[in-house]
């Protein structure tokens, strides 16, 4: 089915139906407003320099936090840096955590932590995913944002030549 740009002619409330009915669909403008909370962890001080990045390019973010996870660190000072971080980023529509590697100890940490609250933990960790979280988490919902997050993370990994 080819795709059709109907956003420069001008539809009757018939017609959009029949559009709709035939697979055509349209970027519909958000009812909601959202914010989901960011922590970006990883080990060392990747996390920092993701979000220094990302705000080199989308300017300065607010609830997004970075935390760096040391070889030296034990499970209590992970967990406290991991509780700190969200409740520091804690916003009404959750909480998205980003991390680096599955199975890596934040990442395992996180997931520990705060299982059964409104807070999603995504790994993989990449510049096109972080880009595409901070974008959309003022338009989605947590879940469609750890959807969004995935999607964007995959999209990023192309071979350039």
């Amino acid at each position: 089915m080819a795709t059709r740009n109907a956003s420069s002619r001008n539809y009757s409330s018939n017609g959009l139906r029949n559009l709709v009915r035939r697979g055509v669909h349209f970027a519909r403008p958000p009812k909601e407003k959202f914010m989901v909370g960011v922590v970006i962890a990883t080990h060392g001080r990747l996390a920092e320099s993701f979000l220094e990045v990302a705000e080199v390019i989308l300017g300065r973010q607010e609830a997004v936090t970075a935390i760096g996870v040391h070889s030296e660190d034990g499970k209590k000072e992970i967990a406290e840096h991991l509780i700190q971080a969200v409740s520091h980023v804690r916003q009404t529509d959750g909480v998205l955590i980003l991390t680096g590697i599955f199975g890596e100890s934040d990442c395992q940490m996180s997931l520990s932590l705060f299982a059964g609250q409104d807070i999603r933990v995504i790994t993989g960790l990449n510049l096109p995913m972080l880009l595409k979280v901070l974008t959309h988490r003022d338009r989605l919902p947590l879940g469609e944002l750890a959807i969004c997050a995935c999607e964007g993370g995959r999209s990023g990994i192309i071979e350039a030549n």
